[in-house]
């Protein structure tokens, strides 16, 4: 049966996921997308590779996004489809957020940084590499003794530690 083999290969212990993605096999057929299915298990064919590119189609709706797979088998391939409608605009959600955030950091004049809890710089802003004389690609996986040395990271470090100990944000 083809939900047990999907539930084998998947290693799922919820048999309800198999099921859904043998309806996904279903609804990506009826979706129109033979001929790129086709393609696609030529490619596997011709070079053993187990993943084809994503596939996006309208409907009414809107965009549907697939990733189809095929898992070599005796006899033939078994293909797994997988809607990933909701991962994809999840990410797409997280991409916009995230140029917001950019844009609001490069647009104030003010230093704006983050540390990780080594006191290493993992975002900094324009304005905060200026004020530091480095461009940002120097500054970012680096500390303030990396970039200023012992003596003169010293302030900035006890600063750091503080802001760490007590879990508030400074400014």
């Amino acid at each position: 049966h083809f939900c047990d083999e999907l539930f084998r290969l998947y290693g799922s212990e919820d048999y309800n996921e198999a099921q859904g993605a043998a309806f996904a096999v279903e609804n990506w057929a009826a979706a129109g997308f033979w001929k790129q299915l086709i393609a696609g298990l030529e490619r596997i064919k011709e070079r053993q590779v187990p993943e084809m590119d994503r596939l996006g189609r309208m409907t009414p709706a809107g965009v549907v996004w697939l990733k189809p797979r095929a898992v070599p088998c005796e006899g033939g391939l078994f293909l797994f489809v997988e809607d990933f409608t909701q991962h994809a605009a999840a990410e797409a959600a997280l991409r916009r957020d995230r140029d917001l955030l950019h844009a609001v950091i490069e647009s104030t004049t003010d230093a704006v940084f983050v540390k990780d809890l080594q006191g290493r710089y993992v975002m900094v802003n324009t304005a905060g590499a200026r004020a530091l004389g480095r461009p940002a690609e120097e500054i970012l996986g680096r500390t303030d003794e990396e970039l200023m040395g012992v003596e003169g990271a010293a302030a900035t470090v006890a600063h750091d530690r503080a802001v760490f100990t007590s879990g508030q944000t400074a400014t």
